[in-house]
């Protein structure tokens, strides 16, 4: 019985700290990204942006997740995700949609929702197939951008990190 007690609490350790680097941002919204990621700079509008460890030495991207927040009045989930996608549409090359879906997220009385698009582009600076899934929600006067980016080639070894950081947010408020 010990042992059975031992093993979970190691299970149990080993899945907590794997996410340990918890965000709080000023609005209350929490989220966990994983440990051995590492802060990058911020601009622009955004609020988070870490970077997986390289995989190699010769690795010339750092799979990575971004937060972006800004103003946003309306309520309509729906209007603000037309609106990001008709700006990817201009600035990105070659932009695609592959999958488009709703989900929610459970706030303390009520459940939030969430957009998720995945979509592919090219970035045509260095010629990468990039891949990205992007997770759109409102909350408290202002929308966020939740963006997960990886190759086209490291994508499918990283989608399970990057739903495990959308599952992870928290609204405190």
């Amino acid at each position: 019985m010990k042992k059975i007690i031992l093993i979970i609490f190691f299970i149990i350790s080993f899945s907590t700290t794997i996410f340990a680097n918890e965000y709080t941002i000023s609005n209350g919204i929490k989220i966990s990204i994983p440990q051995n990621w590492q802060s990058l700079d911020l601009y622009g509008n955004l609020i988070i942006w870490a970077g997986a460890s390289p995989i190699s030495p010769n690795d010339t991207f750092r799979e990575n997740v971004n937060l972006a927040e800004e103003k946003w009045i309306n309520d309509s989930i729906e209007d603000y995700v037309a609106e990001n996608k008709r700006a990817m549409s201009i600035f990105l090359k070659n932009f695609k949609i592959i999958n488009e879906n709703y989900f929610k997220i459970k706030d303390k009385n009520e459940f939030k929702k969430i957009h998720s698009m995945k979509f592919i582009y090219n970035d045509e600076i260095s010629k990468r197939k990039l891949k990205i899934i992007s997770f759109f929600f409102l909350y408290q006067g202002k929308g966020y951008v939740l963006t997960c980016s990886a190759t086209e080639e490291t994508y499918i070894s990283f989608e399970p990190i990057f739903r495990n950081i959308i599952g992870s947010i928290k609204f405190s408020n």
